[in-house]
């Protein structure tokens, strides 16, 4: 299998964990070639800044791990096997407290602009231009097969990564507990404000949810804007300038710098 994989230069430990935890796919041989040749980007050990700032956050997960003795075993032989990650010193791991893998994907993405990614969160899609995203089958996850899944309503037109943000922080994501701010009956006027305009209308959005808008883009936009040191309304206003991009890297806090700075991409 691993032979029709592309070379992977950044990998989603938090993806990568689940795949091998709950399927032992691979563990014969472990660890497989794309890892040893990545950086793997794994999630805080500790809380994140975003279950600091929203404690509901994924907080569903939990509940269902705690009722469902399936799922309990199962998180049980993830959290093993992130730990069998951490203590290979054959890998290159990145982990920063208080961030998610995510984000630390997405600010490798802005850093080298061309790379290719193992993992499928819909969220990396907002960094879809600067970067290729697959599946460890080898299949290409695009925003098209994202738009793929959303209502009718919503696929009658192209969806961009300066769209993703808007979908998710109106839309909310059940995975993560991040509350639907849109009834399904009024995705028209989701609609609307993604596409009336040709770029999304971030004050129109604002007008209709105000805080509670400013509090879901912080939850699902990446990277996390405490990387910058910014508030949620600084957040915004580069958001709806259409600036969240890879110069923001000249932004970064110092901890997180010195972090990215000791990225680099694998020559083979």
């Amino acid at each position: 299998m691993t032979d029709e994989l592309p070379t992977f230069h950044i990998v989603d430990g938090g993806y990568i964990t689940h795949v091998f935890g709950m399927t032992g796919w691979g563990q014969a041989n472990w660890p497989p070639l794309f890892l040893r040749d990545s950086i793997v980007m794994m999630d805080s050990k500790e809380k994140t800044i975003r279950e600091e700032q929203y404690p509901k956050y994924k907080g569903e997960r939990r509940k269902r791990r705690k009722d469902n003795p399936y799922l309990h075993e199962t998180w049980k032989r993830v959290r093993s096997f992130r730990e069998i990650i951490h203590d290979d010193p054959r890998l290159t791991l990145s982990q920063v407290p208080g961030l998610e893998a995510d984000d630390l994907v997405v600010l490798a993405a802005w850093k080298f602009k061309s790379c290719n990614v193992l993992g499928i969160d819909k969220d990396l899609l907002q960094a879809s231009r600067y970067m290729r995203m697959y599946n460890y089958h080898g299949e290409r996850i695009t925003r098209a097969s994202f738009q793929h899944r959303l209502a009718k309503t919503l696929q009658s037109n192209p969806l961009y990564s300066r769209h993703i943000p808007m979908v998710l922080s109106i839309l909310g994501d059940k995975s993560d507990s991040v509350p639907r701010l849109l009834a399904p009956r009024d995705l028209g006027t989701l609609w609307r404000m993604l596409w009336d305009s040709g770029t999304p209308d971030w004050d129109a959005a604002y007008n209709k949810w105000g805080k509670l808008l400013l509090r879901n883009l912080s939850l699902v936009l990446l990277p996390h804007p405490s990387v910058f040191n910014l508030k949620r309304k600084e957040m915004f206003d580069i958001v709806r300038a259409g600036e969240w991009r890879p110069k923001l890297l000249s932004q970064l806090v110092p901890y997180i710098r010195e972090e990215v700075d000791k990225w680099t991409l694998s020559k083979s």
